[in-house]
């Protein structure tokens, strides 16, 4: 008897003949590295498919991450981000409101769907705000970094249309000493109050053309920009700005950002995932991943390489055993005067 099991649906599974598997490796496996590939367990008895329930669970859970478009926020305090992640998901997903102090004080991460598109939103905590610990920084570069994981398709900078400042000229090089030197390769500058542009008659282009720092800054992100004016409710803005991100993706051979970093939060997420599917049967996989990326043993080491570790000019001397690539980000970006809270 001939059973066959969609690699879609089990990934890891081509067919099953009688009582032989073929496998292949999984797609995206969770191991990761040099470890063998986690494939899904089949047997057949009488006409039945028994397939490990467990494991099924998180391939579901994987591979609903994966054909999410992941948009990552960064921006000055106040720009609005929160706001942007309410128009692009249509919902008032993000807690945003006229406020004197900061609102965004951590990372969080909100998804949903545009036309039949899944998106996965990370609002993130504004650069160059109040003054944290050092701890706290790592804590939430570290969570920014899972939220992510495996990887941002896109690091969307928000920015003011009628403010550009010094500190703002900065945000590409922030962006790369924390998450590498390739992510300027997949940034898109976002101006907020587009309806100021309206107000004053004057198009974004014209706004770029007359500020010349603004105009390098723009270049530095491949001169992709667009404008949101996050009191309107009409789609097509946020319809354009998906169309500019999977262009930029495909551009970028249809893939998202990743590195050191994020490959190892992924990793980590995946275990962690996987060892919340076996402890708790009843637990939905994508509750197990929400609950993987916010305690894990990635965003411990964060926390934990500050412990023995001294900031030497603009690096960090990690303790022994204690992995350092966030500490080392930090401790760049704190030298910057950049890594602080919303």
């Amino acid at each position: 008897m001939h059973w066959y099991a969609s690699s879609v649906m089990y990934p890891g599974v081509i067919r099953c003949f009688g009582s032989h598997n073929i496998t292949h490796p999984c797609p995206g496996d969770p191991a990761g590295g040099d470890q063998a590939p986690t494939c899904v367990p089949v047997a057949t008895h009488g006409s039945a498919l028994l397939i490990d329930s467990h494991l099924v669970a998180f391939s579901a859970a994987s591979l609903t991450e994966e054909r999410q478009l992941r948009i990552t926020l960064v921006g000055k305090t106040g720009v609005g981000k929160s706001a942007v992640g309410n128009t692009i998901l249509g919902e008032r997903a993000f807690e945003s409101k006229l406020s004197p102090s900061p609102v965004t004080s951590k990372c969080e991460k909100k998804t949903g769907q545009f036309e039949g598109q899944s998106l996965a939103v990370v609002d993130t905590p504004g650069l160059f705000g109040p003054k944290v610990t050092e701890e706290e920084a790592k804590r939430q570069i570290a969570q920014c970094i899972c939220f992510a994981a495996p990887g941002p398709h896109v690091f969307l900078i928000v920015i003011q249309t009628n403010r550009f400042t010094n500190e703002e000229q900065e945000t590409v090089r922030i962006i790369q000493q924390m998450f590498g030197e390739e992510a300027a390769g997949y940034t898109i500058v976002l101006f907020t109050r587009g309806d100021d542009l309206q107000a004053e008659r004057i198009t974004i282009e014209e706004l770029i053309n007359c500020n010349k720092g603004l105009s390098e800054f723009i270049s530095q992100c491949g001169g992709r920009h667009h404008v949101f004016n996050n009191r309107s409710t009409d789609p097509a803005q946020v319809r354009e700005l998906l169309d500019k991100i999977n262009t930029m993706v495909q551009i970028n051979g249809g893939r998202h950002y990743i590195n050191e970093k994020f490959e190892k939060a992924e990793r980590v997420i995946r275990e962690e995932t996987r060892k919340l599917l076996r402890e708790n049967p009843q637990m939905e996989p994508k509750d197990a991943r929400r609950q993987a990326e916010r305690d894990n043993s990635f965003i411990k080491w964060g926390i934990l390489a500050i412990i023995g570790a001294a900031v030497v000019g603009a690096g960090v001397v990690a303790a022994a055993g204690v992995p350092n690539a966030v500490a080392g980000a930090v401790a760049v970006a704190i030298k910057m005067k950049a890594c602080r809270i919303q």
